[in-house]
């Protein structure tokens, strides 16, 4: 393993909280890049009624933000 492997591993060791809020912000990101490539991709459709969009953005995060604390509250993570 290299050096910046090892160094790296070490601090998110250190940092649990840490290492899992960037987890959990990376998957919102990408939640979000998601929603909207698949709004464009409908839109082509004239059949397609665009929903209103505070919502669904809401409920992404909703569902990946409490990643963050993963670590910290587990079952409260994972209960639905």
């Amino acid at each position: 393993m290299s050096k910046l492997a090892r160094r790296m591993q070490a601090m998110l060791r250190r940092h649990p909280t840490a290492a899992d809020t960037v987890v959990a912000v990376v998957f919102a990101a990408a939640a979000l890049v998601s929603l909207y490539t698949t709004f464009e991709l409908l839109r082509q459709d004239p059949s397609f009624n665009l929903p209103a969009k505070p919502p669904l953005v809401l409920a992404l995060l909703a569902v990946t933000l409490p990643l963050a604390l993963r670590c910290r509250f587990p079952l409260a993570v994972a209960a639905p």
